[in-house]
């Protein structure tokens, strides 16, 4: 998941819950998953895209970045316009432990 994902759980989570509340979130999520890194790179990099929505391009560019096959969204229809990367409802995911999967565990 993207450092931007982060912090936008944070601002949606900051109307209906306590910071202790949504940094138990963020610990779970830590747990759970990679927290890819956003960068000044990831920003130039969407310059170079023409898709409409630039916040779907800037989690498509970080996604690509590290390689990812599938990409969990809600939002799947937008991200039609990316041929190289799945994108699949985050219900149809199947959380698997860093410690557990071999891709994962040199991250």
């Amino acid at each position: 998941m993207s450092a931007l994902s982060i912090a936008q759980f944070v601002s949606v989570f900051q109307k209906t819950k306590t910071n202790g509340q949504i940094k138990a979130i963020i610990q779970m999520l830590l747990h759970q998953f990679t927290v890819l890194s956003f960068t000044e790179s990831n920003v130039r990099s969407i310059m170079q895209e023409t898709v409409a929505d630039l916040e779907d391009c800037i989690q498509y560019v970080i996604s690509k970045k590290m390689k990812c096959a599938v990409f969990a969204t809600n939002n799947i229809k937008d991200y039609r316009t990316f041929a190289d990367i799945q994108a699949i409802a985050p219900a149809k995911i199947r959380v698997i432990p860093k410690s557990h999967h071999p891709r994962l565990t040199h991250l």
